[in-house]
């Protein structure tokens, strides 16, 4: 805490000092989610990833250090003039949220009891296969190429063109599911255990052909989490070294599913995605707020949109896109048909301004504090839900968090329900 005090002192000197530049802007952001880092290593005694907030603090730094970082080597031009002062926002958000967590100084439980009263698992494999198979029919029969990579994968416009309502909770259905029936693995028989794994084996597979990820993050998210916490794991070389993989097969993909990357060689390829993917968008957002001086919300979205977006459009016509859509259309036109990701801190700041980050990241400490609470003296399910959205929520805003957090808690709760019952067959219970 107290290094934590003194470099933001020190900060406050430099920016009187040299100006807020780029470079200073960048610098204070990255020391600012190095002191969080080191400041939970100190806290645990240990460096462990499945504590919610270190994998908080290198999701998001992810998602605010490419944009600067690409524009100072010259990758990408046009951000210059709002630039530091984006970069500014996102390295208060750290510093407030390290202000609470470093000064709370709440130790991870390194402990591997699971609360779970499940029984029967019946019910939820089935509906599992069901939704699976269904999924891949949904996408099929909508003309979406499934199974196929490379060339013949389906462009990121053709798949937006028919994501619907539907297809989005039939994700959160998935996933939930999914993770549910990975917590109480060790309740499974062997049958269960061969189906589920030959299931998500076919969804990931599938979702890949689609050139999709957010689909599959949350399950491989959630399982590194829990498996981590279950078998008491500290981060070492070999976790480190398939985290790697993943996160190199993700800008793979990237490659693969934009049709602009297909003519260039290899190292135009490397070039585009460096300069183009999901890490550089999403803060663009808070640097076009910042230029083009949007009003202030004063909390409207944190308070009215989330249940309004719960609505559907045939009950509510005139129900508000969320704030990546209205982003879209004000900032680029309605014939803009990309897809654009959201920030909290983007939201934060339209909310209540410069302000707006320092105050909602204090309460997201206090928010992962009491996660931590409740998967204290049990794994707790709701912990590693909300881990698992984590690294959407460095990329999004609090109405779809909180949709997507409605949508799974509901399904958990029944699918929970469900467990409780078992069926027999042949004399054997299920």
């Amino acid at each position: 805490m107290k290094s934590h005090i003194i470099f933001s002192i020190l900060f406050v000197f430099i920016f009187l000092i040299y100006g807020v530049t780029i470079n200073t802007s960048f610098i204070f952001l990255i020391t600012q989610s190095i002191l969080g880092i080191f400041g939970l290593i100190k806290i645990n005694k240990g460096i462990y990833l499945q504590d919610i907030r270190m994998f908080f603090i290198l999701s998001f730094t992810l998602y605010s250090v490419f944009l600067p970082l690409i524009s100072m080597i010259g990758l990408i031009d046009g951000f210059t003039d709002y630039l530091p002062q984006t970069t500014i926002l996102y390295g208060l958000s750290l510093f407030s949220f390290n202000t609470f967590t470093l000064f709370k100084k709440r130790k991870w439980n390194n402990l591997s009891n699971i609360e779970s009263n499940s029984k029967g698992f019946f019910i939820p494999i089935s509906l599992l296969v069901f939704l699976v198979l269904y999924s891949i029919y949904y996408m099929k029969s909508s003309g979406i190429s499934v199974f196929t990579f490379g060339e013949n994968m389906s462009s990121r416009t053709e798949l937006g063109s028919i994501v619907t309502q539907l297809w989005i909770v039939l994700s959160f259905m998935i996933i939930t599911i999914t993770t549910f029936l990975i917590f109480n693995f060790q309740k499974l028989n062997n049958k269960f255990r061969l189906i589920l794994v030959l299931i998500i084996t076919l969804y990931v597979i599938f979702q890949f052909s689609l050139g999709n990820r957010r689909q599959i993050a949350g399950i491989i998210f959630f399982s590194i989490s829990f498996i981590l916490s279950f078998f008491r794991k500290k981060m070492n070389f070999k976790i480190i070294v398939i985290l790697s993989i993943l996160f190199i097969g993700s800008f793979a993909i990237s490659i693969l599913r934009d049709a602009n990357t297909r003519t260039l060689d290899r190292a135009g390829q490397i070039e585009v995605a460096l300069a183009s993917n999901e890490f550089i968008y999403p803060m663009q957002t808070t640097y076009y707020l910042l230029k083009n001086n949007w009003d202030f919300r004063f909390g409207s979205t944190y308070i009215f949109l989330p249940f309004q977006l719960l609505i559907p459009r045939i009950i509510y016509p005139g129900k508000p896109s969320t704030l990546g859509g209205e982003f879209i259309i004000k900032t680029f036109g309605k014939r803009f048909r990309q897809g654009f990701a959201y920030t909290p801190v983007s939201e934060a700041y339209l909310n209540f301004g410069y302000i707006g980050p320092l105050i909602m990241f204090f309460f997201l400490g206090v928010f992962f504090d009491f996660l931590l609470k409740i998967n204290y003296t049990n794994l707790n399910y709701v912990y590693f839900m909300f881990y698992g959205l984590v690294f959407d929520f460095c990329r999004g805003d609090f109405g779809s968090i909180f949709y997507a957090v409605f949508v799974m808690y509901i399904v958990y709760r029944l699918v929970y329900f469900s467990s409780k019952f078992r069926f027999k067959f042949n004399s054997k219970l299920y």
